[in-house]
């Protein structure tokens, strides 16, 4: 190797290390933890992401999942029941990156009406191996919910949906930059940016949002059910006002399990994104 060859080499090395300094530094002011925490931090998130995604990712007998499924609780179960009887139209349910989400939510799922109009917002297509361990898990129920790509649909599109049909749409309220326009809100202290869509969405559409967060405790797998957000303005608010408003709510209920279980949010390595208006490079 030439001289030339090597500087290069020893400064790419090096750039990346000052990099990946100052992202544990970042990550240090935002959680307020020193760094020597972090480390262990990240890397139990990296084990629990790669724990959670392996499973769902890969052919999982009968058996097995049924003993899954019975480490989910969801003790709001007539709390829900409720809600679709008093709000039998369409509504959004807001999800979060956190614990094992997507089994967390197809239970939900599963919870409600059988004719009910299912349909699930999601970046990529999913894998032949998951889609046969939702099939073993729920049975045909799971043939009612739709997946909708992104990249696929319209904004328009899905307020007609949610307008024409007494549907539930699924996405989440916790993407990074880089998933559409974003709105200022205050995280962790500081002034930060998460996505707009859902609260646009809501008001366009009319429909309420309703808050779910999925985390692990121990040996379970809980699913928490929030309040519904009714999509109004307030009296002499924009829709600028009503959209930060609606997605402050939105991020408290993120903030507080950030907190507490960080290690189980898939984005928590991508943190300082959210407090700059464009995409930093990442650091995983």
């Amino acid at each position: 190797m030439s001289y030339q060859a090597l500087r290069r080499r020893l400064d790419r090395g090096r750039a990346n290390y000052e990099a990946q300094q100052h992202h544990l530094s970042l990550l240090s002011q935002y959680l307020h933890e020193p760094r020597s925490r972090l480390k262990s931090l990240l890397r139990r998130n990296q084990r629990f992401l790669h724990r959670v995604e392996s499973f769902r990712n890969h052919a999982q007998s009968k058996l097995r999942l049924r003993h899954y499924l019975q480490s989910f609780q969801f003790k709001q179960r007539e709390e829900f029941h409720e809600l679709q009887t008093a709000c039998p139209g369409s509504r959004i349910l807001l999800s979060y990156h956190f614990g094992d989400f997507v089994y967390g939510n197809n239970v939900l799922a599963a919870c409600e009406g059988p004719n009910r109009r299912q349909c699930f917002l999601t970046q990529l297509p999913s894998s032949p191996a998951f889609l046969a361990n939702m099939h073993r898990c729920f049975g045909d129920d799971f043939q009612h919910r739709e997946q909708i790509l992104t990249d696929k649909s319209s904004a328009a599109a899905l307020v007609a949906k949610l307008r024409n049909e007494s549907c539930t749409l699924l996405t989440f309220a916790d993407l990074p930059a880089g998933f559409g326009e974003r709105i200022e809100v205050q995280f962790l202290g500081r002034r930060a940016w998460f996505p707009k869509g859902p609260a646009v969405l809501a008001l366009a559409s009319r429909t309420p949002l309703v808050p779910v967060l999925n985390y692990s405790e121990t040996a379970a797998n809980r699913i928490i059910l929030f309040p519904a957000i009714e999509p109004y303005r307030l009296s002499g608010e924009s829709i600028h006002q009503a959209c930060t408003r609606i997605t402050q709510r939105l991020v408290d209920i993120l903030e507080v399990v950030v907190l507490q279980y960080a290690w189980q949010w898939r984005f928590l390595a991508h943190l300082p994104q959210y407090f700059y208006r464009t995409a930093l490079p990442s650091h995983d």
